[in-house]
């Protein structure tokens, strides 16, 4: 997973998005992933949004706790991506 550190740093359009899904889909099948399945998975992503604040802070990503701590973020964006995943084809 560290790899996809680079990744994510890269990503500036959808497309992007939807290739770095795709690269964790291929991850998981390969990989034992710790938070295997769905539940721990969110439980996982709860805790980690959480304390996100000190992740960047300790990487010093000082723009991206900037635009956190600005609510530059979209969450409605992604709180729609989460919950139509759940029933998405």
């Amino acid at each position: 997973m560290s790899d996809f550190n680079e990744i994510v740093s890269n990503i500036k359009c959808k497309q992007d998005f939807l290739n770095f899904i795709q690269l964790l889909i291929e991850d998981l099948h390969k990989n034992q992933w710790g938070n295997n399945t769905l539940s721990s998975y969110l439980e996982g992503m709860e805790g980690w949004v959480d304390d996100m604040d000190g992740y960047f802070k300790n990487i010093q990503d000082y723009e991206t706790l900037r635009r956190i701590k600005n609510n530059e973020v979209d969450w409605k964006i992604f709180a729609s991506i989460l919950i139509a995943s759940s029933m998405y084809e």
